[in-house]
C-alpha cells in the first residue's frame, strides 16, 4: 500500500486490491497467455531464421563482416 500523499502531491494508486483467491483465476489467465506466446514464438523462430540467416549472409557478401 503506498504511503499517504503530501500536501501538494498526487495521490498514488497501485491497482486493486485482491485477494489470493481473487487474483488466482487472473493468474491462470496470464500462465496460459505466456505458454501460448511460448508455442507461438517456436513457430515464428523456424520462419525467422533461415531468413535472418540469409539476409545475413547476403549482407555481409556484399558489403564485408
Amino acid at each position: 500500500m503506498p504511503s499517504p500523499a503530501r500536501k501538494g502531491e498526487t495521490k498514488r494508486t497501485f491497482g486493486a486490491m485482491l485477494t489470493p483467491a481473487q487474483a488466482q483465476p487472473y493468474l491462470a489467465k496470464e500462465i496460459k497467455a505466456a505458454l501460448d506466446d511460448l508455442e507461438c514464438g517456436k513457430d515464428f523462430y523456424r520462419a525467422y531464421t533461415p531468413k535472418v540467416e540469409a539476409i545475413t549472409q547476403r549482407i555481409a557478401e556484399e558489403f564485408g563482416s
